[in-house]
């Protein structure tokens, strides 16, 4: 199937439903690992920590400004760690579903728009969460703020309390690779 198939019909941002695993496994996942390996040559630290059979919520800060190399190195994890055909979302600012190919390409990768009920959706189907909780207040923070990650930006709560936390280190590039 081409990469045009996938993105010729329009999608709903808060449809859990949206999520393609078939396009993440053959377009997303590939793409993104070779740009993982081979462009940002990453690493990450507590992939043991991460719930193979429960939701939790992964709290991530964007630093690489609107092209979110962040995000596609920790996504290319997050697949090789719990497969493709694990559901698991992100939080998206509408922004970024405003513009219609983008839009479908998120949203099939996981992607809901950012909204307290949309996480609880989330939740409800026992799924982990992406979020950016500072949006593009953290996308291209000041020198003096980078590295922190607002936390004041979300109060959502998952089934009983909230879906266990445990430490995950955001993906850096390896300077010595």
């Amino acid at each position: 199937m081409q990469l045009a198939d996938f993105l010729s019909h329009d999608v709903d941002p808060s449809d859990p439903a949206s999520r393609d695993p078939e396009f993440i496994r053959t377009v997303a996942l590939p793409a993104f690992d070779a740009l993982r390996t081979y462009y940002f040559r990453s690493e990450i630290e507590g992939v043991e920590n991460v719930p193979r059979q429960r939701p939790f919520i992964a709290v991530a800060n964007h630093n690489g400004g609107p092209v979110l190399p962040d995000c596609w190195v920790l996504v290319s994890y997050w697949w090789s760690a719990l497969g493709p055909e694990r559901p698991a979302y992100a939080m998206v600012h509408d922004a970024a579903l405003r513009v219609p190919l983008l839009r479908t390409f998120l949203v099939k990768v996981g992607g809901l728009r950012a909204s307290p009920e949309n996480a609880e959706k989330v939740f409800g189907l026992g799924a982990p969460l992406l979020v950016y909780p500072g949006g593009e207040l953290d996308c291209s923070p000041a020198r003096t703020d980078a590295g922190t990650c607002r936390s004041d930006a979300w109060n959502v709560t998952g089934p009983g309390g909230g879906p266990p936390t445990r430490p995950l280190s955001t993906p850096r590039a390896n300077p010595s690779a």
